[in-house]
């Protein structure tokens, strides 16, 4: 991230950085595998994905952090996916399937037990039609000093 910050600064460049996901996570009805499977993809984050440790959830106030010290002014605001049913949510089962089965799959690969969570994959799936989905995510807006 300071590489980045740096490499911005050095051009006088803004950066727009969308949709990133800040670890939070919201289901309706509740399910009593809930924490266990968002911790473990949220653990799934933090992984290797190809050049290091990623930063996962963390990654948008360590940009807004190093973006700062090259005097950046930085805003950042939420940008919730919601789906399902209810106020400001988009009824959506196309996109909710792939992304409940990605979450299972990514929290199984984190440890989360297998039979857990395909018990929540299960349930969650079978109440798209009444049930809610939020996944949190951030944008960041940073525009030189």
């Amino acid at each position: 991230m300071r590489s980045l910050a740096a490499r911005l600064a050095a051009s006088r460049s803004g950066l727009y950085a969308a949709l990133s996901y800040d670890g939070r996570m919201d289901f309706g009805p509740a399910h009593p595998h809930d924490s266990e499977v968002i911790a473990a993809f949220n653990r799934h984050q933090t992984g290797n994905k190809g050049f290091g440790l990623a930063l996962g959830p963390a990654a948008t106030d360590a940009l807004a952090r190093a973006l700062g010290q090259q005097g950046y002014r930085v805003s950042i605001a939420r940008s919730d996916w919601r789906l399902g049913a209810g106020d400001a949510a988009i009824d959506h089962p196309d996109l909710a399937r792939p992304l409940l089965d990605g979450i299972a799959t990514a929290a199984i690969e984190a440890g989360a037990c297998d039979r857990a969570t395909a018990d929540w994959l299960d349930m969650r799936l079978s109440s798209l039609d009444t049930g809610r989905i939020l996944v949190g995510h951030l944008d960041l807006l940073a525009l030189p000093g």
